[in-house]
Formats: C-alpha cells, sequence, structure tokens
C-alpha cells in the first residue's frame, strides 16, 4: 500500500483481473410477453382469459413448490366459473404477484427462474433455445428431510447410530463450553461442570459411539445406576446436544441427500420403506413432476395442506443450444470496471479493525484459541465497540479522521457526490428524467490518489445486459445494470448453488479456485442457520478442508476443529493457525449465506476475515442524496451504476385515483420496478393490479419505485423476449500469495523462554485504573518515587498505558512479591485513592509477549524498556508544568535518537515509518471513500507544513533549541542502550525482522509518552517521520550528483 499523502496517482490496471472461458446466465421460465398478455387481459377485465393463463400446467407447479397451502386455494379459485373481475381480489393480486415473478425476475427459484452455463467466445454472440427448454432438478426438502431422519432415529434408538461430540466444544479450566440450540435454532452458548464421566463419554465418542456403547461405558463408571437413570442420562445429553450424529445431508456433499441416507442408514441394519418411496418420487420428479404423489407421501407422514411444509426442493436449469458472449463485450466492461476502481479502495471490516485493537490490547501477540478470543465472557467477542475520549490535543484536533472512535461532527460527503451536487443538480427533477452520466473527466476530478488493490482469488461481475438485439450487443451499443460490487469479490459465493447439479460448471469452478499454498490452507466453513436454508447452501467442496461448526461434515480426514484453531494479530493482520498441520488457515465461505446476520460469533468472524484488507469492488452510494423523493440515472459509459428512483411516502395518497395523479406528477414510466431488499416485481401502473399493490404497501411504510429495462432484451424465442441476468466469473492474472513471511514458525519460537509471572514469581505486575489525565499523576507520584527507594539495586521496571476497557497504567518490576513491596505501593498510591484520582488497583499475571519481540531478545528488550521507561518518566517528570504541544515534539527527537542509536540507516528509516503510518491509516481513515481520504490529506499536509521546520531542526540537523533541557533524558537513554543495541540486531535474522522489531519499540516508547489519543498521535508523528527521512534521502541524493 502507498500513502495517502504520496503525491503519485496509482491505478490498478484491472488487466490484473481477466475473465474465464465460461459465464452463468439466468432467466424466467415465462417471457416478458405473457406478462404483457395478463396485463391486456385484467385491463380490459377479462376474468376468464385471466384464469386461461392461470391454469398453465408450469404456473401451477411453480405455486405448488412455493407454497402448497396457497396451491390449494389458488386451484379452487382458478376452477370456480362463478368467481368475476375483481382488481382487488387478494387472490388475484397474489396470483397476478407469482405471475409476475415467473415471467420478469431472473433470480432462480423453483420453477420461477433457472440458470444456464454460457462460453465466451471470439465470434459473435448467440441465442437459441434447446428443446425441452428447461429441466427440473428435484430432491427432497431439508426440512422434511430432517422430520424424516428424526422418525426414523425414534424408531430405531437401539441401532448402531454412531453419536459424536459437539464440534463447538471447549474446555475452560473444569468447565466445557459450547454452543446449544432449540428447535427454532435460537443458539446461545451454554457452560457445564466437566467430570470423569463426561470426559470419558465423550472423549471415546471422538471416533464416534453408539447409544448401546455409551450405556456400557456408564454402566462401568456407575455400577449403582439403574437403566431408567442410564437412559435419562443419555437422553440429557442428546436434548442439551453435547452429543450428535452426524447423518446426512451434508452441506458439500453432491450425492442425492435420500439415497445417502438410505445408504447409511442400510448400512446399520435400518430399512426403511419411505426412503424408497421418497426416492422413487425424485427420480420421477426430474422428468416429470407428479404432484398427487408428492401429496401422497405427505398423507404418509401426516403432513396437512395448511401446515405449509415444503416436502421437495426443485431448482431448474434452463437448456440452450446456443449459449454464448462475445469476449469484446466483457472486455469492455473489465475496462470499465477499472476506471471505476480509482473511486474505492481496499475493504476494512470495522468489527474486524475493532477486533484487532481489542485482541492487541487485552492479549498483545499472543496466540490464543480462536474459541476463547471470541467468548463474550472470557475474551473480547465480535462486534463489540470500544469508546473513546476527548482531550486537549493540538497535534491532531485539525486533521480530519474519518473514524475517531467519538461523535460524529459532521458526515463526510464523497467527492462524487459533491461534483454531482455541483455540477448535475439540474438532473433531479423527475420531468426532465435525464440521467447523469459521469465522465472520465469527473472521475479525474474526484480522484486523488488510490491505495494499491489487493485481489481476493477470484470475482464476478454481476448484472443485467441491456441491447435490443443480439447485433447490437455484438456492435457495442449495450447498457450493463449492475447488481453487485464492480467486480464482486467471491465468484463461488453467486456459483456454487448451481454447481450442485451441474457437472460442467463444477470442472470450471473446480479449474479456477485455489485449493491451498505452501505455508497457507484454505478451509470451507460448514454452517446453516436451520434447515431450510440449507435448500440452497448445499453445494460441493471446491477445498481441501473444511471447518464445521453447528453443522455436519461428512469427513472427518479433513476437518478442522474450531478448537485446533488458534488466532493472533500481527501488525492489524489477523492470522489463524491449525495446531494440528501448522499451517495458516484462510476461511472461506463459499455459499450465499448471509453470515453477517448469524447469532454465531465464530461465523461472522470467519466469514469476515477472507475479505478483510481486500478490493471488494465499486458500489454506488448516494450519501447524502438519498432522502431525496427523486434520484435519476447514474452511468458511466456502458454501466448503470444506479437506476431512477422515485419514493412515495407513508399514506400519501388513499385512492387509485389520488395513486394515479401522484403518479403522473412524479412522471414514472409505466414500467416500473417495486424493491423491497432482494425482492422484486415489475409493476404497469396502468393496470388497476397493480394500483392496488402499491396502495396497500404505502398504508404500511414508505416505498420505493424503480425504473425499468425489460423493454430492451436481447434473448428471443420466436417473437417472445426473456429477461436476464449474467454472472462473469473473473480471476487475477498474477495471483500473490498474502503469506506472512513464515510467520507460523517465528509464532512458535521461543517455548522454552518463561512466558506467565504470577504474582510471587521474578516479576510483579501492578495495574492502576484511573482517568487518561491522571495517568502522569500516578507516574509521578507513585512510580517515580517508588523506583527511586530501590534505585540502588538497579531494579529493572517498565509501564505501559493501556485501556482494557479502561484506562489504566500497566507497571511491571522486576522483583518478588513480599509485603515489603505491597507496603510500598499502598503508601504512595493511598494519596490518590483518597481523593479519586485513581479508581482502584490490581496485582496480575505478566505474560511476556515472547511471540512478538522472540526468545533470543525478549530479555534485551526488557531491558531496553527498562531504560526508556525511565527517560519518558523523567521527562514527565521536568515537564509536568508543559503543555501538550511539547510532548509530540519530545516524541519525534525520542524516537530520532533511538533510530541513531540503532544505527538505522535512511532507506530503512522511510521504510519503517512508511510501514508504521500504513497499519495506522484504516483505524482513522475510511479508505473506501474518496472524501475521506482527500479531507484527511489535505489536512495533515498542513500541519506537515506548519511544523516543517522544527522537523528540520531537530531531524537533519539536530538542533533542538529550547527543547535541550527537556531532552536530557533522552540522552542518558543513549548512553545506557549503546550495549544493547548490536546485540538486539544480531539476534535478529535478517533486516525485515529487525524493522518489524523497531517498529514494536517505537510503538511502545509512543505509548509511555502520551497520556491520550496515543495511535492517532502516532499516525501523525509516523507521516511527519516518513516525510522528514525521505526529504533528508533525496536532499542527500541531489548533493550526491552535483
Amino acid at each position: 500500500m502507498r500513502l495517502i499523502g504520496n503525491n503519485k496517482k496509482i491505478l490498478v490496471d484491472m488487466a490484473d483481473l481477466t475473465t474465464t472461458d465460461f459465464y452463468l446466465i439466468r432467466t424466467p421460465q415465462f417471457s416478458l410477453s405473457k406478462l404483457s398478455d395478463l396485463n391486456r387481459h385484467i385491463q380490459n377485465g377479462d376474468i376468464h382469459s385471466t384464469k386461461e393463463m392461470f391454469k398453465d400446467d408450469r404456473f401451477i407447479s411453480s405455486i405448488y413448490f412455493s407454497s402448497r397451502y396457497f396451491y390449494s386455494i389458488a386451484l379452487q379459485w382458478i376452477n370456480n366459473d362463478e368467481i368475476g373481475f375483481d382488481s382487488m381480489d387478494r387472490i388475484l393480486i397474489s396470483l397476478y404477484k407469482y405471475y409476475c415473478r415467473i415471467c420478469s425476475r431472473s433470480t432462480p427459484y423453483g420453477l420461477f427462474a433457472g440458470y444456464s452455463v454460457g462460453e465466451i467466445v471470439e465470434d459473435n454472440s448467440d441465442f437459441e433455445f434447446a428443446k425441452p427448454r428447461t429441466t427440473p432438478f428435484v430432491r427432497p426438502d431439508m426440512l422434511f428431510i430432517k422430520r424424516v431422519k428424526d422418525k426414523i432415529l425414534k424408531d430405531n434408538e437401539d441401532r448402531d447410530i454412531l453419536y459424536f461430540p459437539n464440534n463447538t466444544l471447549y474446555r475452560i479450566g473444569e468447565s466445557l463450553r459450547y454452543v446449544n440450540w432449540d428447535d427454532q435454532y435460537n443458539y446461545e452458548i451454554s457452560e457445564i461442570e466437566m467430570n470423569d464421566l463426561l470426559d470419558r463419554i465423550l472423549s471415546s465418542a471422538k471416533k464416534g459411539s453408539t447409544l448401546s456403547e455409551i450405556s456400557k461405558l456408564i454402566e462401568e463408571q456407575m455400577p449403582q445406576a439403574d437403566g431408567t437413570e442410564i437412559r435419562d442420562f443419555i437422553r440429557s445429553l442428546l436434548e442439551n446436544n453435547l452429543i450428535i450424529d452426524r447423518l446426512p445431508p451434508y452441506l458439500t456433499s453432491i450425492e442425492e441427500p435420500i439415497n445417502e441416507m438410505n445408504t447409511y442408514f442400510e448400512k446399520v441394519g435400518i430399512f426403511d420403506e419411505n426412503l424408497k418411496n421418497i426416492a422413487q418420487v425424485i427420480n420421477l420428479g426430474n422428468s416429470e413432476i407428479d404432484i398427487n404423489k408428492i401429496e401422497s407421501l405427505a398423507a404418509d407422514y401426516k403432513i396437512p395442506e395448511d401446515d405449509n411444509t415444503q416436502l421437495f426442493q426443485v431448482d431448474l436449469k434452463i437448456n440452450f443450444s446456443k449459449n454464448k458472449i462475445n469476449k469484446k463485450i466483457l472486455k469492455t466492461l473489465i475496462d470499465r470496471t477499472s476506471e471505476l476502481s480509482k473511486l474505492t479502495g481496499n475493504y476494512s471490516d470495522n468489527r474486524l479493525l475493532s477486533f484487532c485493537e481489542s485482541f492487541t490490547q487485552r492479549f498483545g501477540e499472543r496466540e490464543i484459541p480462536l474459541s476463547t478470543a471470541l467468548d463474550p465472557m472470557l475474551g473480547i467477542g465480535y462486534g463489540l465497540q470500544t469508546s473513546g475520549n476527548v482531550e486537549d490535543t493540538p497535534l491532531v484536533n485539525d486533521i480530519l479522521f474519518s473514524y475517531k472512535h467519538t461523535n460524529k461532527k459532521g458526515v463526510v460527503v464523497p467527492p462524487i457526490i459533491q461534483l454531482i451536487i455541483e455540477k448535475y443538480i439540474d438532473h433531479f427533477s423527475p420531468h426532465h428524467f435525464k440521467p447523469i452520466c459521469i465522465s472520465e473527466k469527473d472521475l479525474d476530478q474526484v480522484t486523488n490518489v488510490q491505495e494499491e488493490l489487493i485481489f481476493h482469488d477470484d470475482y464476478c461481475l454481476f448484472g443485467e445486459l441491456v441491447s435490443d438485439s443480439i447485433e447490437d450487443l455484438d456492435n457495442g451499443n449495450f447498457k450493463f445494470v449492475s447488481k453487485s460490487p464492480l467486480p464482486t469479490a467471491g465468484m463461488s459465493n453467486q456459483l456454487s448453488r448451481f454447481a450442485y447439479y451441474d457437472q460442467t460448471l463444477r470442472n470450471h469452478m473446480d479449474r479456477l479456485i485455489i485449493k491451498e499454498g505452501e505455508d497457507y490452507i484454505y478451509a470451507e466453513i460448514i454452517h446453516s442457520p436451520n434447515d431450510r436454508t440449507r435448500n440452497v447452501l448445499l453445494r460441493p467442496n471446491f477445498y481441501n478442508y473444511e471447518i464445521p461448526y453447528v453443522s455436519n461434515s461428512q469427513t472427518d480426514l479433513a476437518q478442522i476443529n474450531v478448537n485446533d484453531i488458534m488466532v493472533t494479530v500481527r501488525d492489524n493482520h489477523i492470522i489463524l493457525r491449525s495446531e494440528l498441520l501448522n499451517k495458516e488457515i484462510r476461511p472461506r465461505l463459499s455459499s450465499s449465506y448471509n453470515y453477517g446476520s448469524s447469532q454465531l460469533s465464530v461465523i461472522r468472524f470467519l466469514g469476515d476475515l477472507q475479505y478483510h484488507n481486500k478490493y471488494k469492488g465499486f458500489s454506488w452510494d448516494w450519501s447524502v442524496l438519498d432522502h431525496r423523493s427523486y434520484l435519476p440515472r447514474i452511468e458511466y459509459k456502458e454501466i448503470i451504476l444506479s437506476e431512477a428512483r422515485w419514493k412515495l411516502s407513508q399514506n400519501v395518497v388513499s385512492s387509485r385515483q389520488e395513486l394515479r395523479g401522484l403518479l403522473g406528477t412524479l412522471a414514472i414510466p409505466q414500467y416500473c420496478i417495486y424493491k423491497d431488499y432482494d425482492n422484486t416485481l415489475l409493476l404497469d401502473i396502468g393496470n388497476e393490479v397493480c394500483l392496488n399493490i402499491i396502495l396497500s404497501l404505502i398504508k404500511k411504510r414508505d416505498i420505493f419505485l424503480f425504473e425499468c429495462f425489460h423493454h430492451s432484451s436481447f434473448i428471443q424465442n420466436k417473437k417472445e423476449k426473456f429477461t436476464s441476468e449474467v454472472i462473469f466469473p473473473l480471476v487475477p492474472t498474477l495471483r500473490k500469495s498474502s503469506a506472512k513471511d513464515n510467520i507460523i514458525d517465528k509464532m512458535l519460537d521461543g517455548k522454552s523462554i518463561i512466558n506467565d509471572f504470577f504474582p510471587g514469581d521474578e516479576w510483579t505486575y501492578f495495574k492502576f485504573y484511573c482517568s487518561h489525565s491522571t495517568g502522569d499523576k500516578v507516574i509521578r507520584e507513585v512510580i517515580i518515587p517508588f523506583i527511586k527507594q530501590t534505585k540502588q539495586k538497579e531494579t529493572q521496571w517498565f509501564y505501559l498505558r493501556y485501556e482494557d476497557p479502561e484506562h489504566h497504567i500497566r507497571f511491571r518490576v522486576k522483583e518478588h512479591l513480599t509485603k515489603k513491596l505491597i507496603h510500598s505501593i499502598k503508601l504512595l498510591i493511598a494519596p490518590l485513592i483518597e481523593t479519586g484520582y485513581v479508581f482502584s488497583y490490581s496485582i496480575d499475571t505478566y505474560q511476556r509477549e515472547v511471540e512478538r519481540y522472540g526468545s533470543k531478545n525478549i530479555l534485551l528488550s526488557e531491558r531496553l524498556f527498562y531504560y526508556d521507561s525511565d527517560a519518558i518518566a523523567e521527562y514527565i517528570e521536568l515537564t509536568k508544568d508543559g503543555d501538550e504541544g511539547t510532548r509530540w515534539k519530545a516524541g519525534i527527537i525520542s524516537i530520532d535518537m533511538l533510530m541513531d542509536n540503532f544505527e538505522v540507516d535512511l532507506k530503512d528509516r522511510i521504510d519503517i515509518f512508511e510501514k508504521l503510518y500504513n497499519i495506522f491509516l484504516p483505524e482513522y481513515v475510511d479508505l473506501s471513500q474518496n472524501g475521506a481520504r482527500k479531507a484527511f490529506k489535505i489536512s495533515i499536509e498542513k500541519e506537515l507544513r506548519m511544523h516543517k521546520n522544527f522537523l528540520d531542526d531537530s531531524i537533519r540537523l539536530k538542533k533542538y533549541g529550547t527543547f535541550d533541557d527537556f531532552i536530557v533524558p533522552f540522552k542518558n537513554r543513549t548512553k545506557r542502550i549503546n550495549s544493547l543495541t548490536s546485540l538486539i540486531r544480531g539476534n535478529t535474522s535478517g533486516n525485515e525482522e529487525f524493522i518489524k522489531l523497531l517498529q514494536s519499540y517505537i510503538h511502545m516508547s509512543l505509548n509511555r509518552l502520551f497520556f491520550t489519543k496515543t495511535r492517532m498521535h502516532e499516525l501523525v508523528m509516523y507521516y511527519f517521520m516518513y516525510n522528514t527521512y525521505k526529504s533528508i534521502f533525496y536532499r542527500n541524493e541531489t548533493k550526491q550528483r552535483v
């Protein structure tokens, strides 16, 4: 990543992303022409013709697989000749919505719409439907499978079904914690006390145990227990989900679930005729769907129609004899995507940024079990936020940070929106209906600097191609309505569901997806929030490993149990490691599951992590203009970034007549689309049924209508036009590894060094809880006097400032905990407690950060911390009446001296402070927003110019002026650490490790110096020092050339 302050523009060429040789097209089963026919019949009040259209077997079957309950109601309504036309008839309205769905919405769902795999070719685009035009794929509904399975298990408790421990179990001391759930899949973390019997049962069940084996084990351990007590105990294990079966269906198996289940049961001697009956319906359904046979099966399981339980899930493949798109079209879209990348940057999830900060504060660079880290009681949880504070901080007060962790003073308007306000405001009248066409010049005007984009493994472009004909499409006369970010990270999220059925698509994806690297592995997250959702989560597994969590996986060989996953944070990078494999884990979730809504922190965390610090593409955001009642279309060349939108406020009208008047006033076109999150409905506002739909909606809430492009459809069958959506997979041409340079080996370094010092050991560790501004008072009136008492012994000590979550001073002294030591501290701290300056204090365990500083350097580092703490404490004592405007300047001088002490050359200094700046930058600046980046750059450059003379004098010329007296402690530190610097450098394996070590020393030194907003100060100081060292370097280069 390059610095925001660098004047050079960086634009990653999207030639780094390339097309593949295939794509996916999605289209409804019926044409738009059929919907036009229906609209005409409704406008004419022709109930007979309307019902005739509804009688189409394909349409009726589509309704059945959507709602068995409404299917029976619809049939009665359709076949009742006494029912006349009534545009307010609720059944007619529901049938109209369904018919609209099967004609106009491309999202695959049941028999309403389907998919097909096409080719990317050098020659002309071409489309032609095959016969038969559709192929249905029928399989049991996952909730129905659950009912079938539960019934079989209940009837066969004595059979050899294997049970395993809940895969979320983890041990804390003498207790077990795990994720438990009820029948509705409401999750909670449960805790039970471990005992020898439970330990034996769970250990035995790791390889699978039958209930009879568990019963025998209990008999051996508890001979006095009778049969009833044993059965009750086992039932308790099952009801509390401590042990679970691993029966099919499996989320990443491509086998038919019923056949897989039947095979399993037959192996243990269970032969169920109902399973065979279900399999027969499936085999028949894939060629000819027989609703009567399905209903007969429902009767066998006593499932009434009004229960609305679906017995089968059906998906649809659209058959084409010709299905290919010219490569030039995709090349154009990639070029436009490249040009738009100027407007955004790499994605940093706020939840993960908060996690990094909280983890570092709590655990430093230690590696701990993931389950512990994410446990809200034992660790830091996930999604939790920390609050900041406001104090006198002159250096950072005038710099415009996006993220201050304080209350917002105002909304940062993205530059592209500001440009639209200034240049295109006349487009915001619905009567003109003029799209805003952003130009390349506009992009250049609002783009200042672009960070280097870090690519995900793969991407896709997802949207609607709008063109009047195939010839126009190939000639470049088309628009692309973007329906997700450009490009969208993770092609498998969009495609894997269809690869479950489609061998051709499966082969394409398997060829493109990276399986693992030299030092890391990819692992598929296996989780489903409930049984019904499983219907759209079945998919192949394209990776060699799986992480099952509250879900089953079909094999033990490639499973990574959550207890095997360790986590640490290094330089704001989150690293997962498998203890068993000793490799970095990169999680992947190759499904469309919205993991962000999961109740489980592990799933949200792993889902977020797969995209962290990666480029996620550009999405249009109206920002401060989003509230407007009319928003025009936004175009960039061939790309439609945002459709025109009209807002209808709740209860603004109460009748069809008033509604017609409002729609005319707003100049809403006859055909428009109603959107409610992912649900869309094509409306014809000349149709009374559609008007009644709108009226019913605005009685409940504000609604939004969007312009429609269905009139321009290039896919035709004779005279019928079909709407469609396309998904174009993209992959980086050069896939770079972001492995952290053998970091796994480094984390394992130094296991022989003592890590933890408990009270009474060689080191004693105090925490003094106080406000930020009182921290200096604790240093002056407690720590310094205490150290003076032990000065003659040259006792090692050091301190840090921390939030955990309350602010406190961490004071570590290399002395055993004795009554005398406690008494000394108590005498010094008592006055501050009495006056309320210190809230409390405690003694804790000192956990060395061996992973961070290395086993060879941890002892030398502690001595360096001692000398540094001594110097900064002396500085704080000298400047107790000074202002904060001098403190950061002293920090600049102190760190520059430290660089001199370690004899760091100019190039390495530039590298050190550039890296530090980029590590801290995402905490305070929203890099995805150009406006935020630009505002920050302008303000920090202004501060840099203001202090340029001081920086040049103190760093280049070593002229300290009025600071001479204040920096005496740092000069004394230089004398003391000279004996350490060469030893520390000699103990590192190379320059890169040495630089990382120096970065930690710099950060910790400044932590000791500032009493508030330390990291914010650091960000600005790192920017100052980077620019100053770079200026000195170029000055020296110029002198050498002259």
